[in-house]
């Protein structure tokens, strides 16, 4: 009697339709020096057709941008605000610690997989890797 509860559970869910996930349209990797100089690679998506050959099903004209990409900063490398005028996530991808410079005093961020920090559009933020280990972030921001 309870595997046909759940049957018919799992059943009444799946009749249920999900909206489109937006894929990136750009995801890339930049590694930063101490002096701040990067070197990035990038990959942009290619617009995909639907079935029936028309238009992209990927992203709706219009519609939100989303872009991911992927920092190693060495040990003292700056990250500026990457774009001016959207909030970007910071995403850790692994343990370190960044510190905040814009603000007085400097504060000081403990990075962790899986912690995020806010990077708001309104504030001009200068994160720096101030450990002794390279830290990877993941940035990412929704463009409209």
């Amino acid at each position: 009697m309870r595997h046909a509860i759940v049957l018919w559970l799992l059943v009444l869910c799946s009749s249920f339709a999900a909206t489109a996930q937006v894929l990136p349209t750009s995801d890339g990797g930049c590694g930063v020096g101490p002096s701040g100089v990067m070197s990035c690679d990038w990959l942009s998506a290619v617009p995909l057709s639907k079935a029936d050959g028309s238009g992209s099903n990927h992203t709706a004209p219009g519609g939100p941008k989303l872009f991911v990409t992927r920092f190693r900063l060495s040990p003292g490398a700056p990250l500026r605000a990457l774009v001016e005028g959207q909030d970007v996530l910071i995403i850790g991808m692994g343990d370190g610690e960044i510190a905040n410079e814009t603000k007085s005093p400097p504060t000081h961020i403990n990075v962790r997989n899986g912690s995020v920090v806010l990077m708001p559009k309104e504030e001009h933020d200068l994160l720096r890797n101030v450990g002794k280990q390279d830290v990877e972030l993941l940035a990412v921001d929704v463009r409209r």
